[in-house]
């Protein structure tokens, strides 16, 4: 009976319809633009940070990396900041697809790709299933919705 019971997901899963919305898609479905939308309250509800990110893979694999952020206080502010950058994908020895982000930051610094002098390799786990993208980062998960 417990083997019999162990089968039946393995049934339902292989006859779905042509509905794809859940299968992860491969590395060229990462081509477009991509955004990701937070706000975040400080402790005392003083300030409010708006930020925006929008990232744009080309078929050519360039891309390049737009963040607005604006903080809402007594004076309020709105910065952009804009960087070029090269990508790919590949797996590593788990099977996990993995975005490769090279780029010259010089005296550019924004939130997902931190400042450094020289040539970075940003390398992180992501999963796109439909139009989510989520990239992995070590204090959490960073979801982006294609547009």
């Amino acid at each position: 009976m417990l083997l019999a019971l162990m089968f039946i997901p393995v049934v339902f899963s292989s006859c779905g319809g042509d509905d794809d919305d859940d299968e992860p898609i491969s590395s060229n479905g990462l081509v477009g633009y991509w955004t990701l939308e937070e706000v975040y309250d400080s402790d005392d509800g003083d300030i409010r940070t708006s930020v925006k990110m929008t990232l744009k893979f080309n078929k050519d694999n360039s891309g390049e990396i737009v963040e607005e952020l604006t903080s809402e206080s007594r004076a309020s502010t709105h910065k952009t900041y804009t960087m070029k950058f090269s990508w790919s994908t590949t797996s590593d020895s788990n099977g996990n697809d993995i975005l490769r982000v090279s780029y010259i930051s010089g005296d550019k610094t924004t939130m997902l790709f931190p400042g450094s002098s020289n040539t970075v390799l940003w390398t992180r786990r992501y999963v796109r299933t439909g139009n989510i993208l989520n990239v992995y980062c070590n204090d959490g998960v960073l979801v982006f919705n294609k547009n």
